[in-house]
């Protein structure tokens, strides 16, 4: 199961409140790491002579490369031609049990081709086959009946045997429903920690722009089921952003309810990915926030995302066990929720720091928002970086092997218009 991210840049212009106060099993061979070089046009004079008029020196271009920063700590640069993935954001990834791996990702321009790529050394990469009419995937994952995928989109759930040829996978008629897509867009992808069992968090539209949840579960692959819909019912009017092992086994964040106007963070537990509880509650720690992204880290989880309504600032939680959570502290920053909002989209661990990236947003300035960084030792207490200073240094870790990590960058969703960068670590 690896963690994935739904796009949820929400811009809410709603007069500040005053501040609140937080409560208290493959082996892979790793192709060697190579020093990726950028080139850097410099020019060397030349003399022409002329036959009207004595000597004119112009200028022919000469090519010199300047390497790119080394990454932190304990990872390496692949050595991966960036023009294989174009012009996008790596969102998710996972590995078959056959070792072959799977990138999906969210698409800057439209390319016409299939968001998601394959390999099985993890430094070669190949692009996928698929529908082309699908700009953005958020999470992909790896299970003994094939891979799945989903991402943004009307019709947005898709499988595939083997990672390299993908196709639509439409369920209504299974439930008699009787045109594709009536029962709903799939929000998340839940595989149990035994890997026996497979099942879709589907949301479709209902009256007063809510939304109704319905949990549809596999275990061969084929032959599809509804879910608890109690357990269904927990999701309604909800967001989804990621899904990790941990906690009973698994943990899934987001908002519930969600949206752009009263979104509160949630996280939700499940021991089989069928069955789940929610572990928040609703107040002033949740209230008006979303959690976009989580992850593992030594002292137990962390979850990051953002504070629309009173600070307007990037936030995270931390917990011990996935079940009881903790807000910290806000970053040393300041905006003006009614015109602007800091919200981060991501997190990773690189170099012995926690990294969260995401995006600034103030309509007083020109651009659509700029690419954002965070910093900090633990979890709980967050500085702002330097974007640009850590641009190429910070993977991004979306695939966690027992034998290998990659990691990108960009962040996933990043706003940044870097070209992708793949490494790799033990």
């Amino acid at each position: 199961m690896e963690r994935f991210v739904v796009a949820l840049a929400v811009v809410v212009l709603i007069a500040s409140c005053g501040e609140d106060t937080p409560s208290s099993e493959t082996t892979t061979t790793m192709p060697p790491a190579t020093q990726t070089t950028a080139p850097v046009t410099t020019a060397a004079p030349t003399t022409v002579p002329s036959t009207t008029a004595p000597p004119t020196t112009t200028v022919a271009p000469t090519t010199t490369t300047t390497p790119l920063p080394e990454p932190l700590e304990a990872w390496g640069r692949l050595d991966v031609d960036s023009a294989v993935f174009g012009d996008v954001t790596i969102t998710d990834g996972d590995a078959g049990t056959d070792g072959r791996f799977v990138l999906v990702g969210c698409e800057r321009s439209d390319s016409g081709a299939y968001p998601a790529w394959w390999s099985d050394d993890a430094g070669n990469w190949q692009r996928a086959d698929g529908p082309g009419d699908v700009g953005c995937l958020t999470q992909v994952e790896a299970t003994p009946f094939g891979f799945f995928a989903t991402g943004l989109g009307a019709q947005n759930q898709f499988q595939s045997t083997d990672g390299v040829t993908w196709e639509l996978l439409e369920l209504a008629d299974d439930f008699g429903f009787e045109e594709p897509g009536q029962l709903g867009v799939v929000f998340a992808i839940f595989v149990s920690p035994a890997g026996d069992r497979v099942t879709l968090l589907y949301s479709r539209a209902a009256e007063a722009e809510s939304r109704i949840a319905t949990l549809v579960t596999t275990t061969d692959g084929e032959t599809w089921s509804l879910g608890p819909a109690d357990s269904a019912a927990l999701f309604d009017s909800s967001d989804v952003s990621a899904v990790i092992p941990g906690g009973p086994g698994l943990i899934a964040v987001g908002a519930s309810p969600g949206g752009e106007f009263v979104p509160t963070a949630a996280v939700f537990t499940s021991m089989d990915g069928l069955n789940w509880a929610r572990a928040t509650p609703s107040n002033a720690d949740y209230d008006d926030k979303i959690m976009t992204d989580v992850m593992a880290i030594g002292t137990g989880f962390v979850a990051v995302g953002g504070d629309f309504f009173k600070t307007g600032l990037m936030t995270a939680w931390t917990s011990p066990d996935g079940v009881v959570w903790n807000r910290s502290p806000h970053p040393p920053e300041e905006t003006d929720p009614a015109v602007a909002q800091m919200t981060a989209q991501t997190v990773t661990i690189a170099g012995g720091s926690i990294w969260a990236a995401g995006r600034d947003f103030d309509a007083r300035r020109a651009d659509d928002g700029l690419p954002a960084l965070w910093e900090s030792p633990d979890g709980v207490n967050w500085v702002r970086a330097d974007f640009d200073a850590m641009a190429a240094r910070v993977p991004f870790e979306v695939i966690d092997t027992p034998d290998l990590r990659i990691g990108v960058w960009p962040p996933p969703l990043s706003l940044s218009s870097d070209p992708v960068l793949v490494f790799a670590a033990d």
